[in-house]
């Protein structure tokens, strides 16, 4: 949700300034992220809409984590079993890693210093485990994630259109146009643009990122 954070702190609270007494930092607005432990995703709201348990902060912004990166990452703990987040829910956020709603910060710094042939091996193992990789608990995960931020998902869609259309009885198809750079933004954006006109004559202008 849309709430006041400590950008120093990472804490949600409902004040002007931080509520440390240490601190006193200016609150700022920011989308905050939740934690399920019972559906095991990252939510919007602070109580799961899915099954009604109350979910704990867990970070600002949070990109999914693919199971090839997930490998990878394991490879780079030096974990005994490099399929071991197979079967965890985990994501990526506020600098960390977040597994099964717990954070495990990796130090790039200290990856930097490794030599090139303890890179190369690691580069050989992944590609020799790579086609292994099990992505049935990713799919069933993904799954429940949508579930649990359908509303969510759905009131902000339904913003979006409803600002688009809003401009309809202003400018002619022919006049309109969407910045398109093929990239995630710009392929919404232009999804958005069709759902809301009813049409996909609006221009696409490409930019120069394609």
């Amino acid at each position: 949700m849309v709430e006041r954070i400590c950008p120093k702190c990472k804490i949600p609270m409902n004040a002007d300034v931080c509520i440390k007494k240490s601190c006193q930092t200016k609150t700022v607005m920011s989308t905050t992220l939740y934690w399920c432990e019972e559906c095991n995703v990252p939510i919007f709201e602070p109580v799961c809409p899915k099954c009604g348990t109350e979910g704990k902060y867990i970070s600002t912004d949070i990109r999914p984590v693919f199971p090839e990166e997930r490998l990878l990452l394991a490879l780079v703990q030096g974990k005994e079993n490099p399929h071991c987040y197979e079967n965890s829910s985990v994501w990526y956020g506020s600098g960390a890693y977040i597994i099964d709603g717990k954070k495990e910060k990796i130090s790039i710094t200290e990856i930097n210093k490794w030599s090139l042939d303890k890179i190369k091996a690691i580069k050989e193992e992944y590609d020799r485990l790579v086609d292994d990789i099990d992505s049935s608990y990713f799919d069933r995960n993904v799954a429940v994630f949508v579930e649990a931020n359908k509303e969510r998902y759905n009131y902000i869609t339904e913003e979006a259109m409803r600002f688009i259309s809003s401009y309809r009885d202003q400018y002619a198809v022919e006049d309109m146009m969407v910045s398109f750079s093929g990239g995630k933004d710009s392929t919404v954006t232009s999804h958005l643009v069709n759902s809301a006109l009813g049409t996909n004559q609006v221009m696409r202008l490409l930019d120069s990122a394609v």
